[in-house]
């Protein structure tokens, strides 16, 4: 019976959320709406495919598609999913054409300001994020978004310009100096934004409006990476600044500056194509909003595929739900299914084989759950499980994962096997 990788299918998820805020995360999570699919191939399948070499712009996945509340949304929520580098967005109710119906959030406005934004005009006020925007994770320089905050009003650099600021977060009297060390670089602002009243330094600007190779409509074409200059980052908050960061293990000069959406970095000592780089910025922010690491990776071990696309059906919950999490599975297969739980509590739940359940020779052909098929359902406190998945009878290993599940919410999808050889 085939066996799906983890590096082709990374995770077992729960796939579609219902009714409630997220979130089903595991590590290296492969998109999980068409929309997302084609948003992340566009620009890191080239990058994945080794056939160009420059920076991740989504980076892997860490979470799956999950519901986040936002006042302007349809019902008063959207579907979002987090990689490295940002957090998409379903925009389909504002755009209906790509690239616009997939926006990715205004993240870093977010991590300087403090302010969690829940709508257009909806906030919740926090602490700015104490958390390095480049560097080592043990880097203690300072540079961090709460800090780059006390930079959004200072005055914007000229045109042409050699940048020689170099931030001094340590300081008490102010917090960047000039530098003639940092001016023997040679890099100068390019692009004044009258809208933010920032300049974008040269080598970000250049990145911003580069051309290179991009996966659409299933080949590889030369085309702009970014539709639009501004698509990835939003408009810049910060001019160009030189930090000293530990980097690699070694203290590095950096240029960092910061956008709406992503902070830029230009390494001057990495190979020409990975000198301009995108921040952390979706690890970042899902750590400040959610207040827990980024989910732990699952056990490297081959597990059953189904498709992570496929639409859950849709439940309605006629009770409350005290707190807890509801999880309804159904089992397309014509195995029976049994899924552990181990987390704040340690459940089982097994539901009978499908009747009518086929191994189907492949995802490509598979067209939807019958919706005939055995289902179960499940109560869990809210937390992060070790899920281990069996189907009794298959020649498959067991699929192991980590679903984090909150209060009040719900969860549905279906599960399915496929096969290219069955012994």
């Amino acid at each position: 019976m085939q066996h799906w990788h983890r590096r082709l299918v990374w995770a077992i998820v729960l796939a579609t959320l219902v009714g409630a805020l997220p979130a089903l995360s595991v590590l290296a999570l492969a998109p999980q709406t068409p929309a997302f699919q084609r948003t992340w191939q566009r620009t890191d399948q080239p990058v994945a495919s080794q056939t160009s070499v420059r920076t991740w712009m989504w980076g892997p996945g860490f979470s799956a598609t999950m519901l986040e509340p936002y006042d302007d949304a349809p019902g008063g929520w959207r579907a979002v999913q987090y990689f490295d580098k940002s957090r998409m967005e379903d925009n389909s109710y504002r755009a209906s054409t790509p690239p616009w119906d997939v926006s990715n959030g205004l993240l870093v406005n977010e991590l300087v300001s403090g302010n969690l934004q829940l709508g257009d005009e909806l906030f919740e006020p926090r602490e700015p994020a104490a958390v390095g925007i480049a560097g080592d994770p043990d880097d203690t320089s300072g540079v961090t978004y709460a800090f780059m905050g006390s930079l959004l009003d200072e005055p914007a650099a000229p045109e042409g310009t050699t940048i020689r600021r170099l931030l001094t977060p340590a300081a008490t009297d102010g917090p960047y100096t000039s530098s003639d060390a940092m001016a023997t670089y040679g890099i100068t602002n390019a692009h004044f934004v009258e809208q933010t009243q920032h300049t974008v330094a040269a080598p970000f600007w250049e990145f911003m409006n580069a051309s290179g190779q991009v996966y659409e409509n299933g080949v590889y074409v030369s085309s702009q990476i970014f539709e639009n200059p501004y698509y990835a980052t939003g408009l810049p908050i910060t001019d160009a600044y030189w930090a000293n960061v530990k980097l690699a293990g070694s203290q590095r000069d950096v240029l960092v500056q910061c956008f709406e959406r992503r902070c830029l970095t230009y390494t001057p000592t990495n190979p020409v194509e990975w000198r301009v780089e995108m921040g952390n910025v979706g690890q970042h922010y899902y750590i400040w909003r959610y207040g827990t690491s980024i989910p732990d990776e699952p056990p490297a071990i081959e597990i059953s595929e189904y498709d992570p696309t496929d639409p859950a059906p849709l439940l309605l919950w006629p009770f409350e739900m005290e707190d807890e999490a509801f999880i309804v599975l159904q089992n397309d297969s014509p195995y029976p299914l049994r899924i552990s739980f181990d987390g704040p509590t340690s459940q089982t739940l097994t539901i009978d084989a499908n009747p009518n359940g086929v191994v189907h020779p492949s995802s490509d052909e598979f067209i939807d759950c019958d919706p005939d098929a055995p289902v179960g359902d499940i109560r869990l406190p809210p937390g992060t499980y070790r899920v281990k998945l069996d189907y009794t009878g298959a020649a498959t290993n067991p699929g192991r994962g980590h679903w984090t599940v909150v209060p009040n919410a719900a969860y549905a999808t279906c599960f399915h096997v496929f096969s290219d050889d069955i012994p």
